[in-house]
């Protein structure tokens, strides 16, 4: 009997969620994917191609009584930086899922960031994701220590078409 771990169960969720809000993508090449990692070629109806780098955190820092705070920390290891430069210099559209788990829940958050996201943690070893407030509209992600090492991005760009971004 073949098993399943528990990045299957993360990357199935975020390409099932994407597919569903995407109807003219579909999967061409799922290459280079390890236990916390995994990168697929997609081509749309209009025969654009693209990828999508996913990686997955089910540790978080959850919320507690004094803070409204919820984060998660992935690390940016030069493998990672790696593939995906290697795309981004052959021209071809990247997007990187971060996908957030939550501990013994069946929930979780998808951040999507495009290429000009990308740039902006590119140089880091890290990345940390906030999520502040009961219904935030918005992921923050910390570039940096500093509180100005920050960008916003929205929460629900899994539930767009990435037709237009592609572009």
């Amino acid at each position: 009997m073949v098993g399943f771990q528990q990045g299957d169960y993360y990357f199935g969720a975020a390409l099932s969620l994407f597919l569903k809000h995407n109807l003219d993508s579909r999967p061409s090449l799922i290459s280079d994917t390890d236990k916390k990692s995994q990168l697929i070629k997609l081509c749309t109806d209009q025969s654009n191609d693209f990828y999508i780098y996913m990686k997955f955190r089910s540790d978080y820092n959850p919320k507690t009584d004094s803070s409204d705070l919820t984060s998660w920390t992935f690390p940016l290891y030069e493998k990672d930086k790696q593939r995906i430069e290697k795309i981004i210099n052959d021209g071809i559209p990247i997007f990187i899922f971060l996908i957030c788990g939550y501990q013994n829940e069946e929930t979780g958050e998808i951040a999507v960031l495009c290429k000009q996201d990308y740039d902006q943690i590119k140089n880091q070893d890290s990345v940390t994701l906030n999520l502040r407030g009961d219904r935030p509209k918005k992921f923050l992600i910390h570039t940096g220590r500093a509180q100005n090492k920050t960008f916003k991005i929205d929460r629900n760009r899994i539930q767009k078409n990435f037709q237009a971004m592609i572009r």
